[in-house]
């Protein structure tokens, strides 16, 4: 079993540290969902960190690129998971099909999409 690479490391740090940024002005509801969404914006950016690394074009033998890469990919990826654990709290107490009629309903139908395309 391989070990973790020194930039898989800095990716895992960047991201938390770009979690942890935002947890500073929007708090988690509790200490266990803190720690979870640290873990998994880590992860996060042990995954995603060298995708956008490459797409972006960037050297990822160099330290600060990827710090700074991964940091907002722990920002985006604690907003993400923010808005996804709001958005289950709110639907606890429905089944299914509940859930899939909210989604619909809020949706934006490709009629309205479309009328507000033709208007500009």
């Amino acid at each position: 079993m391989e070990m973790l690479s020194t930039s898989s490391l800095v990716a895992a740090l960047g991201s938390f540290l770009g979690g942890s940024v935002l947890m500073a002005f929007v708090k988690p509801n509790s200490i266990s969902e803190a720690i979870i969404r640290s873990f998994v914006t880590a992860v996060i950016g042990l995954i995603f960190t060298p995708v956008a690394i490459e797409k972006i074009g960037m050297n990822p033998e160099k330290a600060e690129h990827i710090i700074s890469v991964a940091f907002c990919v722990g920002f985006l990826g604690w907003s993400l998971l923010g808005a996804t654990a709001n958005f289950l709290r709110k639907q606890q107490d429905k089944d299914i099909f509940e859930v899939i009629n909210e989604v619909k309903r809020r949706a934006p139908s490709a009629k309205r999409v479309s009328r507000t395309r033709a208007k500009k």
